[in-house]
This record gives structure tokens, C-alpha cells and sequence, in this order.
């Protein structure tokens, strides 16, 4: 089934369950979403984003998706009812630390992307981590070794 349906991220949404195999693909799910609405949260939105975008959703998970796909999740009437936050939260609520710092790492790939960072995409950017339920430690790459 193709990620850009969004079945299993849904279905979480929904209050189901899911298994470990489904983990992967609500990880990928959550993944593109995420990066989607980053891409079209900047109000200059460039087709070099959501290449950039693809690119990095290519290099977390070796699939490659088209703009269509990008464009269908940004656009998803998840939002009409459920603002990303959210969405992001409840999946976030289900996904294991690896899966949450990727997320957040790519979401970091896509930001810094761009030369010009405005203000409106930090606090987009620190309302995700928020919502990932990640730490600052988790985003900087810090991770607890012995």
C-alpha cells in the first residue's frame, strides 16, 4: 500500500492499534507527512524544497516518492480536523526514540536547507519536536553512552 494513503497513521488517529510490522510503515507515514508540511509551511514554498523533501525521505528510507505524494499529504484533510501537532503526537505516542529522532533529525536536514530561516519556521519546527516528544539532547545527536 502506498505511504501517501496515510492508512496506518489513520488508523492510529482513529484510537487503533497497530502491529511492530505496521511501526515501519506509520514511521514512514509520519516521516512524509512531516516533511510535507514543512515544505509547504514556508509561504515562499519552492518545487527545490519539496525535491530537498523527497531527497531526504529517499535517504531515511530508501523509497522514493513523487511530488504528488508530498502534495496529497500536505494538503490532507487530516488538518481540517486535526492540526499537525496532533497528528504528529499520536503517532509519536506509538513510535519508538529511533524512530522520533529520525523524524526530528530530518525535519532539522529540511529547515536547514533553505539559507533563509524565518521565525514562523522555527516555531513550526519547535511545535513538531514538541509534539515527537523528543529532547533537545535527542535532536542535537547526544545519546547516552557507557
Amino acid at each position: 500500500m502506498p505511504v501517501s494513503t496515510l492508512d496506518v497513521l489513520l488508523h492510529v488517529l482513529g484510537g487503533g492499534t497497530i502491529s511492530d510490522e505496521q511501526k515501519n510503515e506509520l514511521y514512514r507515514e509520519t516521516l512524509m507527512l512531516t516533511l510535507a508540511r514543512t515544505a509547504y509551511a514556508d509561504r515562499n514554498v519552492a518545487e527545490a524544497e519539496i525535491a530537498k523533501a523527497q531527497e531526504i525521505y529517499c535517504a531515511h528510507t530508501g523509497e522514493t516518492l513523487g511530488v504528488a505524494d508530498f502534495k496529497h499529504a500536505a494538503r490532507s484533510e487530516l488538518f481540517e480536523s486535526m492540526p499537525l501537532a496532533r497528528n504528529v503526537s499520536r503517532a509519536a505516542s506509538v513510535l519508538d526514540i529511533e524512530s522520533r529522532r529520525d523524524i526530528a533529525n530530518a525535519l532539522v536536514e529540511l529547515v536547514e536547507a533553505d539559507e533563509n530561516i524565518s521565525p514562523n519556521e522555527i516555531e513550526f519546527f519547535n511545535t513538531v519536536v514538541k509534539a515527537l516528544n523528543v529532547t533537545y539532547a535527542d535532536v542535537a545527536g547526544l545519546i547516552a553512552r557507557s
